[in-house]
């Protein structure tokens, strides 16, 4: 996928040299300073917690009230939840592989989680709703309600017992092995985000709908239309809950195994969902 995506910029470099090499350096600055502190530390540090003996204690011992909740069929599953909303997509992701990779979960569970509790952190969420002044505790209200009734409509009970985790690796091969395998995904998140800033930057998109594509820059540039403000909290509150094309693809390059029509039709019902009542609300009180 990689490399596809890298012969593609460069037949852009070659076809349109000055709007693809200023992306290029655009999103290569913005990776390199915004993403890689934040997200190369946090995939290592996910590795570790997917080992953590502590972890998987408290969600054995509590698994009965997390399953009514969530109707999941693994105490990993919970923690998985639960971490997700703490470092968002793509991170979450990393969880489920390694979750599956354990043997901790099987791989229906582990799609599922993925299509429904994929979204963006809390800390993010905060921060950006915050700059443009929308009403942060709705937002995540109304995105955890969206989360869990679409996940407990997909979710169906298994009579799979109980997986027992393999033997837990020590901290040199837990390192080792995270170390590389995050560079390449790093590297084809790289890949992914020169790749939609070059596309729209050619295509001219709309900032009305360049969120939808991608979310960084398109909340840079939702932040500076001049439009009504119910109108721009739709925008917002719409494109952060559908997380973007650019993100899915990120979630992708993390586990290639999900049903990808699937996975949009999930992040649109729950953009929809976010939406409708989070605009409702707003008109009513």
């Amino acid at each position: 996928m990689l490399l596809l995506i890298l012969i593609f910029i460069l037949t852009l470099l070659i076809i349109n040299p000055n709007i693809s090499s200023a992306c290029i350096i655009e999103t290569a600055s913005l990776w390199f300073t915004n993403l890689v502190p934040i997200l190369y530390p946090t995939f290592i540090v996910l590795d570790f917690l997917s080992n953590n003996k502590n972890l998987d204690l408290i969600c054995t011992n509590f698994f009965g009230f997390f399953k009514k909740i969530f109707k999941i069929n693994y105490p990993k599953s919970a923690v998985i939840i639960i971490l997700s909303l703490i470092c968002g997509a793509p991170s979450s992701t990393k969880l489920v592989l390694n979750a599956l990779e354990n043997e901790e979960i099987d791989k229906t569970e582990a799609k599922n989680l993925i299509y429904c509790w994929s979204w963006f952190s809390i800390s993010y969420s905060i921060f950006i709703l915050n700059k443009l002044n929308c009403n942060t505790i709705l937002y995540i209200i109304l995105i955890f309600i969206a989360s869990l009734l679409t996940f407990r409509f997909l979710n169906k009970p298994t009579n799979t017992n109980l997986i027992i985790k393999k033997q837990p690796k020590n901290f040199i091969d837990i390192f080792s092995s995270s170390f590389k395998k995050n560079i390449d995904i790093l590297l084809t998140i790289l890949g992914i985000m020169m790749f939609f800033n070059i596309i729209l930057a050619m295509a001219e998109i709309s900032p009305y709908i360049y969120s939808y594509f991608e979310v960084l820059n398109g909340h840079s540039l939702l932040n500076n239309l001049q439009i009504n403000k119910k109108l721009k909290d739709i925008l917002l509150i719409s494109s952060l809950s559908f997380l973007g094309i650019s993100t899915h693809l990120q979630i992708i390059s993390v586990y290639q195994n999900i049903n990808y029509i699937k996975f949009l039709t999930v992040k649109i019902v729950q953009a929809l969902f976010v939406s409708l009542f989070f605009i409702t609300f707003v008109i009513l009180f």
